[in-house]
Protein backbone atom coordinates (compact mmCIF):
# COMPACT_ATOMS: atom_id res chain seq x y z
CA UNK A 1 0.00 0.00 0.00
CA UNK A 2 1.36 3.40 -0.98
CA UNK A 3 1.66 5.86 1.89
CA UNK A 4 1.04 9.57 1.50
CA UNK A 5 2.99 12.20 3.36
CA UNK A 6 0.06 14.61 3.40
CA UNK A 7 -2.74 13.83 5.87
CA UNK A 8 -6.29 13.52 4.53
CA UNK A 9 -7.37 16.51 6.64
CA UNK A 10 -4.83 18.74 4.84
CA UNK A 11 -6.02 17.59 1.41
CA UNK A 12 -9.67 18.17 2.34
CA UNK A 13 -8.83 21.62 3.74
CA UNK A 14 -6.95 22.53 0.55
CA UNK A 15 -9.89 21.28 -1.54
CA UNK A 16 -12.13 23.56 0.54
CA UNK A 17 -9.87 26.50 -0.37
CA UNK A 18 -10.18 25.62 -4.08
CA UNK A 19 -14.00 25.60 -3.96
CA UNK A 20 -14.16 28.76 -1.82
CA UNK A 21 -11.86 30.41 -4.39
CA UNK A 22 -14.49 29.61 -7.02
CA UNK A 23 -17.06 31.53 -4.98
CA UNK A 24 -18.86 28.41 -3.73
CA UNK A 25 -20.24 27.79 -0.25
CA UNK A 26 -18.41 24.88 1.42
CA UNK A 27 -18.70 22.82 4.60
CA UNK A 28 -16.53 20.00 5.92
CA UNK A 29 -17.47 16.84 7.84
CA UNK A 30 -21.21 17.28 7.24
CA UNK A 31 -23.23 14.70 9.21
CA UNK A 32 -25.65 12.65 7.10
CA UNK A 33 -27.37 9.29 7.71
CA UNK A 34 -25.12 8.16 10.57
CA UNK A 35 -22.02 9.12 8.56
CA UNK A 36 -20.09 12.26 7.85
CA UNK A 37 -19.49 13.58 4.33
CA UNK A 38 -15.91 14.88 3.96
CA UNK A 39 -16.81 17.95 1.89
CA UNK A 40 -20.09 19.38 0.63
CA UNK A 41 -20.38 22.45 -1.55
CA UNK A 42 -23.35 24.37 -2.92
CA UNK A 43 -23.12 25.05 -6.64
CA UNK A 44 -24.43 28.16 -8.44
CA UNK A 45 -27.88 26.54 -8.79
CA UNK A 46 -28.01 25.86 -5.02
CA UNK A 47 -27.56 22.12 -5.52
CA UNK A 48 -25.52 20.28 -2.91
CA UNK A 49 -22.54 18.31 -4.19
CA UNK A 50 -20.93 15.74 -1.85
CA UNK A 51 -17.30 14.59 -2.09
CA UNK A 52 -15.89 11.59 -0.25
CA UNK A 53 -12.07 11.54 -0.06
CA UNK A 54 -10.13 8.28 0.28
CA UNK A 55 -6.48 7.37 -0.07
CA UNK A 56 -6.41 3.63 -0.45
CA UNK A 57 -9.84 2.08 -0.19
CA UNK A 58 -11.89 3.31 -3.15
CA UNK A 59 -14.44 0.53 -2.51
CA UNK A 60 -15.18 2.03 0.92
CA UNK A 61 -15.44 5.49 -0.66
CA UNK A 62 -17.93 4.15 -3.21
CA UNK A 63 -19.97 2.49 -0.46
CA UNK A 64 -20.12 5.72 1.53
CA UNK A 65 -20.86 7.78 -1.58
CA UNK A 66 -23.88 5.61 -2.40
CA UNK A 67 -25.59 6.75 0.81
CA UNK A 68 -24.83 10.40 -0.04
CA UNK A 69 -27.04 10.03 -3.14
CA UNK A 70 -30.11 10.23 -0.87
CA UNK A 71 -29.40 13.87 0.00
CA UNK A 72 -27.02 15.40 -2.54
CA UNK A 73 -27.76 16.30 -6.15
CA UNK A 74 -24.34 15.02 -7.26
CA UNK A 75 -21.78 12.84 -5.52
CA UNK A 76 -18.08 12.25 -6.18
CA UNK A 77 -15.33 10.14 -4.72
CA UNK A 78 -11.88 11.73 -4.76
CA UNK A 79 -8.80 9.49 -4.73
CA UNK A 80 -5.09 10.00 -5.42
CA UNK A 81 -4.30 10.19 -9.11
CA UNK A 82 -2.87 6.81 -10.10
CA UNK A 83 -0.57 6.13 -13.03
CA UNK A 84 -3.37 4.03 -14.51
CA UNK A 85 -6.98 3.78 -13.37
CA UNK A 86 -7.87 0.19 -12.54
CA UNK A 87 -10.46 -1.55 -14.71
CA UNK A 88 -12.11 -2.80 -11.54
CA UNK A 89 -12.67 0.77 -10.29
CA UNK A 90 -13.98 1.92 -13.68
CA UNK A 91 -16.33 -1.07 -13.95
CA UNK A 92 -17.71 -0.37 -10.45
CA UNK A 93 -18.23 3.37 -10.87
CA UNK A 94 -19.44 3.73 -14.47
CA UNK A 95 -22.93 2.21 -13.95
CA UNK A 96 -23.54 4.58 -10.99
CA UNK A 97 -24.30 8.31 -10.99
CA UNK A 98 -21.21 8.82 -8.81
CA UNK A 99 -18.37 10.81 -10.32
CA UNK A 100 -14.63 10.34 -9.92
CA UNK A 101 -12.17 13.08 -9.00
CA UNK A 102 -8.42 12.51 -8.94
CA UNK A 103 -6.11 14.55 -6.78
CA UNK A 104 -2.39 15.16 -6.80
CA UNK A 105 -0.24 17.49 -4.78
CA UNK A 106 2.45 19.73 -6.21
CA UNK A 107 5.01 19.83 -3.40
CA UNK A 108 7.00 22.65 -5.03
CA UNK A 109 4.07 25.08 -5.13
CA UNK A 110 2.15 23.53 -2.21
CA UNK A 111 -0.98 23.34 -4.41
CA UNK A 112 -3.59 20.63 -4.55
CA UNK A 113 -4.68 19.70 -8.06
CA UNK A 114 -8.10 18.11 -8.55
CA UNK A 115 -9.11 16.70 -11.93
CA UNK A 116 -12.48 15.33 -13.01
CA UNK A 117 -12.03 11.84 -14.42
CA UNK A 118 -15.73 10.84 -14.55
CA UNK A 119 -18.40 13.51 -14.29
CA UNK A 120 -21.15 12.81 -11.74
CA UNK A 121 -24.70 12.46 -12.96
CA UNK A 122 -27.70 13.90 -11.14
CA UNK A 123 -28.84 11.58 -8.36
CA UNK A 124 -32.04 9.71 -9.08
CA UNK A 125 -32.14 8.43 -5.48
CA UNK A 126 -32.50 11.81 -3.82
CA UNK A 127 -35.06 11.61 -1.05
CA UNK A 128 -36.87 14.77 0.05
CA UNK A 129 -36.28 14.23 3.82
CA UNK A 130 -32.65 13.32 3.09
CA UNK A 131 -32.14 16.46 1.06
CA UNK A 132 -33.62 18.58 3.85
CA UNK A 133 -31.42 16.91 6.47
CA UNK A 134 -28.33 17.45 4.36
CA UNK A 135 -29.20 21.10 3.69
CA UNK A 136 -29.77 21.76 7.39
CA UNK A 137 -26.54 20.01 8.38
CA UNK A 138 -24.66 21.84 5.60
CA UNK A 139 -25.87 25.23 6.84
CA UNK A 140 -24.96 24.38 10.41
CA UNK A 141 -21.44 23.18 9.48
CA UNK A 142 -20.91 26.10 7.14
CA UNK A 143 -21.60 28.42 10.07
CA UNK A 144 -19.16 26.53 12.27
CA UNK A 145 -21.66 24.35 14.14
CA UNK A 146 -20.57 20.93 15.33
CA UNK A 147 -23.79 19.48 16.73
CA UNK A 148 -25.46 16.59 14.96
CA UNK A 149 -28.93 17.47 13.75
CA UNK A 150 -31.52 14.88 14.79
CA UNK A 151 -34.97 14.58 13.27
CA UNK A 152 -38.01 12.96 14.80
CA UNK A 153 -40.38 13.75 11.96
CA UNK A 154 -39.60 11.69 8.85
CA UNK A 155 -41.95 13.79 6.68
CA UNK A 156 -40.03 16.75 5.28
CA UNK A 157 -42.19 19.64 4.26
Amino acid sequence: MKRFLIPESVVVEKAKEIFLGQGLRVALEVPFLERSIDLVYMDQRKNLVAIEFKWANWKQALLQARSHLYGATKVYICIPKPRNLSEKLLNEIKPTPIGLLLFSFDTETNHLIIETSIKAKKSTKKWRPGEKWLRDAFKQREQGGKNVIRYKNWNAR
